[in-house]
């Protein structure tokens, strides 16, 4: 599975902000797509910091990714 918050990625997912995704089982901050059968996940530097083109920095993080999402409300 591979979920993206970048809407120009085949994998993009309106509903990404409503995922939890882990690396080696912690949870990850500023992920920008994760992917589970590549064990990757391309987030933001933190702290967040341009690059000489003025766009964030990211990088590659490399392990055991997981997906889950956050319990529903119930629609309240």
């Amino acid at each position: 599975m591979r979920l993206s918050a970048d809407i120009n990625d085949p994998a993009y997912c309106h509903d990404y902000y409503d995922a939890m995704i882990y690396l080696n089982g912690v949870l990850i901050e500023n992920c920008i797509t994760a992917d589970v059968v590549k064990g990757e996940c391309l987030c933001y530097v933190t702290p967040l910091k341009k690059d000489k083109y003025g766009e964030l920095e990211t990088h590659i993080l490399k392990g055991n990714v997981k997906i889950a999402w956050k319990p529903s409300d119930g629609g309240l």
